[in-house]
């Protein structure tokens, strides 16, 4: 996403702001098209060949486990791949129209994901044998998979694979939800350990449940207590998004921001007159995440948690002087932090005392606050995890001890 900035201001309560997110050059460099558009499924040609085949296994899977492959091809090649299709019955014969005005190939036609078969086995077309591995996400349909010739641009189909299903296809789903549900937990005590199952009531009376979740409440505001904070960002497709998160929105606060690849798209009122959205206009982040926004398509907002100040800015609007966005960014702030960009002006000759590594690729912040008084900033590589460029906030209160009530300053000096 476009250019990430963190904003701090040091007082009694600190203040992040996120102006985006990280993005790669590679990712520009890619020229900006859609991996699948690639795929020219209405040219795909059957041709089933009795000597090559594709097995997947397990056929039964949970709501978000992993699938092997095994295939094997009496002529392969380097242009051979593997197709993901959902429903597992992709004829076109069995294919529907989404609605009136679309025409054939149709969505069910087509592939969701792919991987080239050599991905995993370098001596595919040495060998005529290969194997993948993939995560599949419970979207209540059946799987299959398929083996092609011809590469992207001239496919022939020659191998279908069995089908996979989910043990519970009726559980509750992470992507493109037709109702989508807010619940509010109030009045928890700070610091406990709670419990919790989301799910949904069936026409028939029943109800599906998830598995059982916990958290521990936060902090009582101002509390003095060892937190920290991870900054990160283009976590990719939705579905796969929401269950690589899980794992950690489950159980910890998890706040978002509005970037490129959510929210531009040319007339739409974004900052930014480009396509990245790809046609959203931020329609399903503001309506999946909830967000103590006061307008959901003024992305920005505020909340408080234990020691912290979270201030989340929205850099798809505009946010310069006199805007709207200013005035509720704009007081306070002292530290600019710039990370990863890509169809950017290149770094500013000058380099600011405070911090001096500049980095275009992917990475993300890490903060932690160890109280009232000491702060670590982290930049971290996501391919490493090493810290790249680190400070410390450290705020002295050495000069207040001879200060009386009513005469103390209002703010000290960070060092």
């Amino acid at each position: 996403m476009k250019w990430f900035k963190a904003m701090l201001r040091v007082r009694l309560n600190l203040l992040v702001v996120l102006l985006g997110l990280f993005i790669s050059l590679k990712d520009i460099e890619a020229d900006g098209i859609q991996p699948l558009s690639r795929i020219a499924i209405e040219k795909t040609v059957v041709s089933l060949d009795q000597k090559s085949f594709i097995h997947a296994s397990p056929s039964i899977l949970g709501d978000n486990e992993w699938v092997t492959l095994e295939y094997e091809s009496s002529n392969p090649s380097n242009d051979d791949w593997i197709g993901v299709f959902s429903p597992a019955n992709f004829s076109s014969s069995a294919c529907l129209p989404e609605n009136p005005r679309v025409e054939a190939p149709y969505t069910c036609t087509a592939p969701i994901k792919y991987q080239f078969a050599n991905f995993s086995n370098p001596k595919y077309k040495d060998t005529n044998k290969g194997n993948l591995k993939l995560q599949l996400i419970n979207q209540r349909s059946d799987f299959s998979f398929a083996l092609f010739s011809g590469g992207l641009s001239n496919p022939k189909l020659i191998a279908i694979s069995n089908s996979v299903s989910f043990t519970n296809p009726n559980a509750p789903l992470y992507p493109h939800p037709e109702f989508i549900h807010t619940g509010f937990l109030k009045e928890l005590w700070p610091n406990r350990i709670y419990t919790y199952k989301v799910g949904h009531k069936l026409a028939d009376g029943t109800y599906i449940l998830s598995d059982m979740y916990q958290f521990k409440a936060s902090p009582y505001p101002g509390q003095n207590s060892l937190q920290r904070v991870v900054i990160f960002g283009d976590m990719g497709m939705w579905d796969q998004f929401t269950a690589q998160v899980e794992p950690i929105t489950s159980r910890v606060p998890y706040m978002i921001a509005s970037g490129n690849h959510e929210r531009d798209w040319p007339g739409t009122g974004s900052f930014y007159e480009n396509n990245d959205s790809g046609g959203e206009c931020g329609v399903p982040e503001e309506t999946m995440f909830f967000t103590p926004a006061e307008n959901r398509a003024k992305f920005w907002y505020s909340t408080d948690y234990g020691m912290f100040r979270f201030c989340i800015a929205d850099s798809e609007h505009d946010w310069r002087l006199g805007t709207e966005q200013y005035e509720f960014i704009f007081p306070g702030f002292i530290k600019v932090v710039g990370g990863g960009g890509a169809s950017l002006t290149p770094f500013e000759p000058q380099k600011p005392n405070w911090s001096i590594y500049r980095d275009l690729d992917y990475g993300f912040v890490k903060l932690t606050a160890f109280d009232h008084s000491n702060l670590l900033f982290e930049y971290k590589k996501s391919s490493d995890g090493k810290t790249y460029d680190s400070f410390r906030i450290n705020r002295g209160y050495r000069y207040l001890i001879d200060c009386v009530p009513d005469s103390c300053p209002r703010t000290t000096l960070a060092s």
